[in-house]
């Protein structure tokens, strides 16, 4: 019953102003109906107005027969709320519009609901999530410093100390990771296993990828007599 499926896999960047737009076509009697799903939420798309809209155009073929075209549009009032009221062009790419869709054609005289599949990838440079700037530990304490971010394509984090970058050794060790259920997310930590007087100090962490980059710094102190 689907005829045009989506393109499957869609690039864009979140800075791009123009409008994102996945098709998807189908045909049948009675005439079908398109339902939009993204992965992970059993919504349809087609009820979250303020953040898409979905328009329908439906053309008889025959008398047996009718072709409708739904184009989810990535159209709404939540996706730019600076702009002016009534406004129609709040097209803003988000984040979290990276994911897998899929479109649903059903009709009452068929049991079998064909799907089809779009990914779209949201390039972004990285952005750091809010996180504590300073870390308090006892000497020969251990000390674990985290650094998270979102990105797409995936970032590269590096550790500095003084000048000098960080990597895995006998009293240091560095990790990355992706955070499940956040949208281009990542974490890295950096473990002093033993903290001595000259680990204290200010350290950064810098986060790159093809599109940019950012720091993040976390003061290392003593613990003082409240904390300990």
């Amino acid at each position: 019953m689907i005829l045009d499926p989506p393109t499957p896999e869609v690039t864009v960047f979140l800075s791009d102003p123009r409008p994102l737009t996945l098709t998807c076509e189908a045909q049948g009697y009675p005439q079908p109906r398109v339902t939009w799903y993204r992965k992970g939420d059993n919504k349809p798309l087609n009820s979250l107005t303020d953040l898409f809209t979905v328009a329908v155009t439906t053309n008889p073929v025959d008398d047996y027969s009718v072709k409708v075209q739904s184009s989810l549009q990535f159209k709404g009032p939540e996706r730019d709320p600076s702009s002016e009221a009534g406004s129609t062009e709040r097209t803003q790419l988000l984040i979290d519009d990276m994911g897998n869709y899929s479109c649903q054609a059903e009709s009452e005289k068929h049991s079998e609901v064909p799907v089809a599949f779009s990914n779209v990838l949201v390039n972004f440079p990285p952005t750091l999530t809010p996180s504590p700037a300073r870390l308090a530990v006892s000497p020969s304490d251990r000390a674990v410093f985290r650094c998270s971010a979102q990105a797409h394509p995936d970032p590269d984090f590096q550790w500095f100390f003084r000048g000098r970058q960080l990597s895995s050794g006998a009293q240091t060790v560095v990790a990355s990771e992706q955070v499940q259920g956040v949208v281009g997310g990542f974490e890295s930590r950096l473990v002093l296993t033993q903290v001595t007087d000259a680990s204290y100090g200010q350290y950064s962490c810098l986060v790159v990828n093809a599109l940019g980059n950012t720091t993040k710094i976390i003061q290392l102190s003593k613990k003082s007599p409240p904390e300990q």
